[in-house]
């Protein structure tokens, strides 16, 4: 439920170093919002389409929550396409659980405001949003939300992609495809649900090209908490430098 521009922060970080693209999936931001197409095969089938249309050879796949888990099964869908793998807090387990969550969102009415300025009150007052960087919200006040044709403001993703269970995916498991993977892999915990990636960072341990970091005074969307550490995490982990157990 968010966009590409939540990474701004983190990309003007690297944009001097790196070429930096973020896409917006189906259904967010400023892609088509289709009525269906949002099963998780579906989403590895359009990043997998989208870094071909562009010619993604070898780069470094950077990825949250359920977005990670995309970029990994896309990694090993098309193996050419990512060098290398980032992965903020990826979803690991596409199980009865995560689909329920799905359609448990769907049947909550879209939060409205009356106007962007009230948008960032709220914002600014979440118990979680109220932590991101002051530029992170103003990213996201800026281009993650929009007017409607009543005048009202709704953020920028479609209901509709909140229909990942659409019976044609089973459950997933991805631990077992992680320890197949034959490339560089970092996990990226906030210290507050770190213990939520146990799995993970137990992954981590067993390969000597895998790397587990947990950043410090951040949740969830460190990211958008804490951009520039993770934004030097990556730096730190293109350039084949060991990364440090917490920052």
């Amino acid at each position: 439920m968010r966009t590409s521009r939540s990474f701004d922060a983190v990309a003007r970080e690297l944009k001097g170093e790196f070429r930096v693209v973020a896409l917006d999936a189906r259904g967010h931001g400023s892609s088509d919002w289709p009525p269906t197409g949002y099963s998780i095969r579906d989403r590895v089938d359009d990043l997998t389409a989208f870094c071909d249309a562009i010619g993604v050879v070898d780069a470094v796949g950077i990825g949250h929550s359920l977005g990670g888990g995309i970029v990994a099964l896309c990694a090993e869908q098309s193996p050419r396409t990512f060098a290398s793998l980032f992965l903020l807090e990826p979803d690991f387990s596409f199980d009865d659980e995560f689909y329920s969550r799905g359609v448990r969102r769907k049947s909550r009415p879209p939060r409205t405001w009356s106007s962007l300025s009230e948008l960032q009150t709220h914002l600014g007052q979440h118990k979680m949003a109220g932590r991101w960087r002051d530029d992170v919200l103003q990213d996201v006040v800026l281009h993650e939300a929009m007017e409607t044709e009543d005048g009202s403001i709704v953020m920028k993703w479609a209901m509709q992609s909140l229909d990942i269970a659409d019976g044609t995916d089973g459950p997933y498991d991805l631990r077992p495809m992680f320890k197949g993977l034959k490339m560089p892999v970092s996990f990226i915990f906030g210290e507050e649900t770190a213990s939520n990636y146990a799995d993970l960072s137990s992954i981590a341990t067993e390969r000597p090209d895998f790397s587990s970091v947990t950043v410090t005074r951040a949740g969830h969307n460190m990211y958008m908490e804490r951009p520039d550490a993770v934004a030097g995490l990556i730096k730190s982990f293109v350039a084949g430098e060991d990364l440090p157990h917490a920052v």
